[in-house]
């Protein structure tokens, strides 16, 4: 035994109950807390649109949260993502870069106002859309049902409100 134990008996001592650290670090991180907001973080993850840049992400989260309700940007983050679905990468923000413009902030910019990119998937649905109803509108016209005129003027029609 070492000069000036007394055989163990420590229970006196901060930090000595039932396996914790003797040493407490300064200023610790609540347990119950540290986990729900990593848990947060991985819920925006999964919301936001474009994945890159992880780590500095999560400090750029880390820092927003510290004034901003996490469930409020978790939030604004599936709105962005819904408001550039189907737009290429290179038109949507990195996760850092939002986050630190705190864009949550930004009006939400409704998709009928934004330009929808050919070739984009958004792009492709809405003029599918349309292809999909010209055999029907054929079929009317061979019918006698519209005229070659009406079926011309709706598919001109169509092609002129399709991107």
């Amino acid at each position: 035994m070492i000069e000036g134990q007394s055989g163990g008996q420590r229970g006196d001592e901060v930090g000595d109950k039932q396996g914790e650290p003797s040493n407490p670090s300064p200023n610790p991180i609540p347990k119950n807390k540290q986990p729900a907001v990593d848990d947060l973080f991985e819920d925006f993850w999964k919301a936001y649109p474009r994945k890159v840049a992880k780590g500095k992400a999560r400090k750029a989260w880390d820092k927003a949260t510290k004034n901003v309700a996490p469930q409020t940007i978790i939030e604004a983050g599936e709105q962005y993502a819904k408001s550039v679905a189907g737009s290429e990468a290179k038109y949507i923000a990195h996760p850092t870069t939002w986050l630190n413009a705190e864009r949550w902030e930004d009006d939400p910019e409704p998709a009928s106002e934004r330009e929808i990119l050919p070739g984009t998937r958004e792009w492709a649905a809405r003029s599918i859309k349309w292809m999909e109803k010209v055999p029907e509108w054929q079929a009317m016209a061979n019918r006698g049902e519209i005229t070659d005129r009406e079926f011309n003027r709706r598919v001109a029609e169509a092609q002129a409100a399709a991107p």
